[in-house]
This record gives structure tokens, sequence and C-alpha cells, in this order.
């Protein structure tokens, strides 16, 4: 049995008033709603999500949508094992050098 995931956006939808939210459950995965700032991110299938737009634009309760970037970070952190090594061993060695002057003191 293979499953096949469909790659999803999300669409962040400002909105006049949050009073008919749950008309936009209809157009995808109704993630979630700030009703105090008045927005809403809904998830769409990739190959929707212009149609979809559309529709939503038409909407009298729907102030404006923007597209989230969240698919567009990198989540590759190859370097950042070395970068936090090399930080350890700095701190490692400052704390070192105090410890070598505070001893030089007495």
């Amino acid at each position: 049995m293979h499953t096949q995931f469909k790659h999803r956006v999300g669409l962040v939808i400002w909105l006049y008033t949050p009073k008919y939210v749950n008309k936009l459950k209809q157009y995808g995965l109704l993630h979630y709603v700030s009703r105090k700032l008045k927005y809403a991110v809904l998830y769409v299938d990739d190959d929707q999500v212009e149609n979809i737009q559309e529709k939503l634009k038409k909407l009298h309760f729907v102030r404006s949508i923007e597209i989230s970037h969240y698919n567009e970070l990198t989540y590759e952190y190859d370097g950042l094992l070395d970068a936090l090594n090399k930080k350890a061993k700095e701190v490692n060695e400052n704390k070192e050098s105090i410890e070598l002057f505070s001893q030089l003191e007495k």
C-alpha cells in the first residue's frame, strides 16, 4: 500500500470580519483563525492555488490574500553543528583563561 501525499500551500486570508470564517472550510483545510487580528490560514492543494484564490477574492468578507512563504524555507543544517562546536571551544578556552588569570591573582 503506497500513500501519495499532495503538496499543500498555505494562504493567509485577511478578513473584514471573522463572522463568516466557517465558509472558508469548503475551499481547503482551515488551520488557524485569529478573530482579533482578522485573518485565517487556509491550506489548499498546490495545483489549485490560483483557482481558489480567484474564488476567495470574490467573497465579500475577504480583504486580501497572501501566499505563505513557509515552503521556501531551507531545512539544511550542514554547517550548523560545526559552527556550534567551534563556538563551544571558544567559550571553553575563554573560561580556562579566566580561571588561570584568577589563580595568578591569588
